[in-house]
């Protein structure tokens, strides 16, 4: 197998030749802090999906939030720090939860859940399409996947009005 000279993550040994006085090992995760309470009521008991970037000098935390209760209502949740540990949810003023903007939600959709942003560095991107993300939409079936672009990782705007991808029908909801 001609794997070229890129590096290689090694998970099982398809990719070794002979394993002589040596073993696959993972390590045993050690606990730490707990880099975010949720402790909004936006942000409901669960998060899924969190994203974290280093950009421009800080780090960047894009999240799942969903309320607890019924019915759920699904929102991508913005935090940052300077350090990785301590963490600040900047007042957005982008989308009302019970009648007040006060808060850190950046995207409100109700059918859209697992937001992953990214930022885009090829040149000649253009400057409001730096920050990137998908989504999986999930009101009817098959779900589907979409792209939405920003200038700020803040203020969203759909990249294009048809989905990305559409889900198979095999696995409608892309499960995981």
């Amino acid at each position: 197998m001609d794997i070229g000279s890129d590096r290689q993550l090694f998970l099982d040994d398809t990719l070794v030749d002979r394993m002589e006085g040596l073993a696959l090992r993972q390590h045993e995760p050690a606990l730490r802090e707990v880099a975010l309470r949720l402790h909004r009521p936006w942000e409901g008991e669960v998060s899924w999906c969190p994203v974290v970037l280093k950009d421009d000098g800080r780090y960047r935390m894009w999240y799942r939030s969903e309320t607890a209760g019924e019915p759920k209502h699904s929102f991508t949740a913005y935090a940052e720090s300077t350090d990785g540990i301590e963490w600040h949810r900047p007042n957005l003023g982008i989308a009302q939860f019970n009648g007040s903007t006060d808060n850190n939600i950046c995207i409100d959709n109700p059918d859209v859940k697992n937001t992953a942003v990214f930022r885009d560095e090829r040149p000649g991107v253009p400057e409001d399409e730096r920050y990137k993300a998908v989504g999986r939409w999930t009101r009817g079936k098959p779900s589907r996947i979409y792209g939405l672009c920003s200038l700020d990782g803040i203020h969203w705007a759909p990249a294009q009005e048809d989905p990305l991808i559409i889900a198979p029908d095999n696995d409608p909801q892309f499960d995981s």
